[in-house]
């Protein structure tokens, strides 16, 4: 069985409305775009039925391997978390955090998201900042992973 492809006609613009910008309307462009690309992707597929075995085995080995393969020994992802930081309406908020120390490890990089969905960074000083561009104070949990990288 081979991969199914867009078989609409190509579009034309029959009705434009000037008063709209670009960005704010899906035009004829684009979905000829999308088609092409997703036709294309599919001529790259082919039919994967025809393929041997050994070949179908193969790729669902190559798959695996990638999806098995463990975290390289020269990093390191440490969780964590920190929950009911109250942030106020429309002001910034900072909480301190203490970046686990590993031994033979330096911390390179950091990515904290939030509940509910504010900016959330480290700052300068170490302590987590928060945005709460929201009318009412909000109980924010913060989670993330610090990444390490062997010495």
């Amino acid at each position: 069985m081979s991969v199914n492809k867009i078989t609409y006609s190509d579009k034309q613009a029959i009705n434009t409305n000037p008063t709209l910008q670009a960005i704010n309307k899906v035009q004829d462009t684009d979905m000829n775009e999308i088609k092409s690309v997703v036709n294309d992707n599919a001529d790259l597929m082919g039919d994967l039925t025809t393929l041997a075995t050994t070949e179908k085995s193969s790729i669902v080995g190559a798959i695996n391997e990638i999806v098995n393969t463990p975290e390289p020994v020269n990093m390191l992802v440490i969780p964590w978390n920190k929950t009911s930081i109250s942030c106020s309406a429309n002001s910034l908020t900072s909480s301190s955090v203490s970046v686990p120390e590993r031994d033979g490890y330096t911390c390179i990089a950091n990515v904290f998201r939030s509940t509910p969905n504010i900016p959330v960074w480290l700052g300068n000083d170490g302590s987590i900042k928060l945005y709460n561009f929201g009318s009412s104070t909000v109980s924010i949990s913060v989670y993330g992973n610090f990444i390490y990288k062997k010495n």
